[in-house]
């Protein structure tokens, strides 16, 4: 007995094949050549990090809010990220009454998170130390995790997100529209 080919049938096969493997490999390349967030923060680490800004928020177990938002370097003989300045920080339960309404977060009722250099500390291994005078528990120690440019993490049931930005340090003049 002679069994029959459809030559039609194994072309479109084959055809198919050839364009699920074109297809896999095209989206292979797009995977590929997106970086993800660990390929980000790795990049700030290198001496181009100047004029750079940290933004810290700590959530404390009482649901206290604090933010922060100031100047960071890279130290190349150390290998690591850090403040430059005194990091001022507001909290969500420092209020002050502006135009007749209370509002968290006043910059009248700013703390100052460090005394100098090293209150923070990132390193390319994923370690954020964060050693603020203000804190009740010290220092806050996590590895982060990351979704694009927001690295977060737990401490002493503290949640601490940061992320590098280039905008201004917290407190910068403004005009009232």
């Amino acid at each position: 007995m002679k069994i029959k080919y459809n030559n039609k049938n194994n072309n479109n096969n084959f055809n198919f094949r050839i364009f699920i493997t074109i297809f896999l490999f095209i989206i292979k390349i797009v995977e590929s050549t997106e970086l993800d967030c660990h390929d980000i923060f790795i990049s700030h680490f290198n001496n181009n990090n100047n004029n750079k800004f940290l933004q810290v928020t700590v959530i404390n177990p009482q649901g206290v809010v604090s933010f922060s938002r100031d100047a960071i370097s890279y130290i190349a003989k150390g290998n690591y990220i850090t403040n430059v300045k005194l990091f001022p920080t507001v909290f969500s339960n420092s209020e002050q009454c502006v135009h007749s309404q209370l509002q968290p977060f006043s910059y009248d009722k700013k703390k100052i998170s460090f005394g100098d250099r090293n209150g923070i500390i990132i390193t390319p291994d994923g370690s954020f130390t964060y050693k603020p005078i203000w804190s009740s528990v010290g220092e806050l120690k996590f590895n982060y995790s990351c979704d694009k440019n927001i690295y977060y993490g737990w401490s002493k049931s503290h949640f601490i997100s940061f992320s590098f930005i280039t905008d201004h340090e917290l407190g910068s003049p403004c005009t009232n529209p």
